[in-house]
């Protein structure tokens, strides 16, 4: 979804139209790309909190949907609060469109339902469920990026690895 300028002087417009979307039977996933979390630092200081607000609004569509929802923003090495936010919903966040096309095309190719990718990091990693921990110790040291089906008692995990620069692959973890 790119809404084209469209929310530069209200982000919430993002969860708004993310929700018409989402609630469409026809629709397995919504990729969102441009600048949200950085409406503060482009457009101004005010729009912070409707973007915090907004950004809890997308991740409760993930939940509430149950289809996954992919961010790329120019912004997100500056890590803002919106994007923090979004990826504690487990919202992938990524500056390129690469990774996040790389793993839609991987769904679609491998017909995984429910599928959400999620950066790991270290944080995240210190105390995992026991079925994660082989992927938790190679993701330790290294930038990772999962797909696992969203049913809680399912934990098929799937990594997507940079196998060296602009090259990226997928490949099932046991």
């Amino acid at each position: 979804m790119d809404v084209a300028g469209g929310t530069d002087s209200n982000p919430e417009v993002f969860a708004d139209c993310a929700r018409a979307i989402l609630q469409d039977e026809n629709v397995d996933a919504l990729l969102i790309v441009g600048l949200f979390g950085g409406y503060k630092l482009r457009f101004s200081a005010t729009l912070e909190l409707l973007e915090n607000q907004t950004a809890a609004r997308l991740g409760n569509l993930v939940n509430e949907f149950g289809k996954p929802v992919l961010l790329q923003s120019i912004y997100e090495p500056m890590r803002t609060e919106a994007l923090v936010t979004l990826r504690e919903f487990g919202v992938p966040v990524h500056y390129s469109m690469k990774p996040l096309c790389s793993v839609w095309l991987h769904w679609r190719t491998t017909a995984l339902p429910n599928c959400v990718t999620h950066r790991l990091n270290r944080h995240r990693l210190k105390n995992p469920h026991p079925r994660l921990s082989p992927l938790c110790t190679l993701a330790a040291n290294s930038d990772v990026s999962a797909c696992w089906n969203m049913k809680p008692s399912n934990y098929s995990v799937f990594t997507v690895l940079p196998c060296r620069p602009r090259c990226w692959s997928a490949r099932p973890v046991s």
